[in-house]
């Protein structure tokens, strides 16, 4: 069979004659070659195909070819909160833009990197100012407080004048001009 060939030219040829998705799927879930796992996401339309092999495959890089491709908001929040692979999870964060499915990555996260790259991608002022008061982990406060969403100086003033954390206290009045 030339899909077995371990010329890429005609691997990639064999692959783009392949019509049923399905197929499509079962090759990129053993495929080595990232050219040709690419290829292959990029002719799957189908997001349950999709899901079943960010969520089954038990290669984290295929993994991670398909996150980059995905905009599917509830799949990449789906796979934030449950890849076992952090880098996964990572790029999964990196590409969604949905509040409440970055909220929800932030509530349930317990790596603080992931965490912090959900607050850098959070725009609500309002939560934004939450999570400087009161998430646990130093890092994530300040992420927090230094987000651009954050523009007022009334809310600044509000964090430092509010949290009992000195060095969100600090961050805040860094931003007061005042």
């Amino acid at each position: 069979r030339s899909i077995e060939d371990k010329d890429e030219s005609v691997k990639m040829a064999a692959v783009k004659k392949i019509e049923n998705e399905e197929n499509l799927a079962n090759i990129a879930l053993t495929e080595d070659n990232a050219k040709i796992r690419s290829m292959i996401f990029d002719r799957i339309e189908d997001v349950d195909i999709l899901r079943n092999i960010a969520l089954e495959s038990k290669k984290a890089d295929v993994r991670l070819d398909l996150v980059n491709k995905l905009d599917d908001e509830e799949l990449l929040t789906q796979i934030a909160l449950k890849d076992s692979d952090k880098v996964v999870r990572s790029e999964a964060v990196k590409r969604i833009t949905d509040e409440k499915g970055l909220l929800e990555v932030i509530s349930s996260e317990s790596d603080r990197f992931v965490r912090q790259i959900a607050v850098k991608n959070i725009t609500d002022t309002s939560e934004l100012i939450k999570i400087a008061l009161e998430d646990d982990d130093q890092f994530v406060r300040n992420h927090a407080v230094n987000n651009p969403a954050i523009t007022s100086e009334d809310d600044f003033t509000y964090i430092a004048i509010n949290s009992t954390h000195e060095d969100v206290a600090t961050q805040a009045m860094e931003h007061i001009t005042d």
